[in-house]
């Protein structure tokens, strides 16, 4: 799939060497692809070196920076063990992590103190792990 996509990356480099003067609409009707599409790839392959191959090829949407660690305030484990104990709404059951981070959003002592839970169940798995 990919392949087809670096093709037609090609196919737009060789007609703006081949029709400098072509408007956005003349390059997507030769390309057959969309203007927006032509108008993302026009800029980067002209910022490119002309000779340079792997600008064809598409850039990673992959995160550069790892993804950073929720905040373990101990209010915030306080009030998942709290519910865990105490299910609040008539629970007739134990709550399990999905059940806790819903009620977690809901909890408007959380909301007064501009804590944002955790959305992760397997960070609220962790924390009830953690305190047996």
């Amino acid at each position: 799939m990919e392949e087809q996509f670096c093709a037609r990356r090609a196919k737009l480099r060789q007609v703006l060497r081949e029709y400098p003067t072509y408007s956005n609409r003349q390059l997507a009707q030769a390309v057959e692809c969309s203007m927006n599409w032509v108008k993302k790839w026009k800029k980067r392959l002209r910022e490119a070196d002309p000779q340079d191959e792997k600008v064809l090829w598409n850039r990673s949407s992959a995160r550069k920076t790892p993804q950073p660690k929720p905040t373990r305030d101990p209010r915030i484990v306080a009030r998942v063990l709290e519910i865990r104990d105490h299910p609040p709404d008539n629970l007739q059951r134990v709550p399990g992590p999905k059940t806790i981070s819903y009620f977690l959003n809901k909890d408007q002592v959380l909301k007064d103190l501009k804590l944002i839970p955790p959305t992760s169940t397997s960070t609220i798995w962790e924390i009830l792990v953690e305190k047996g």
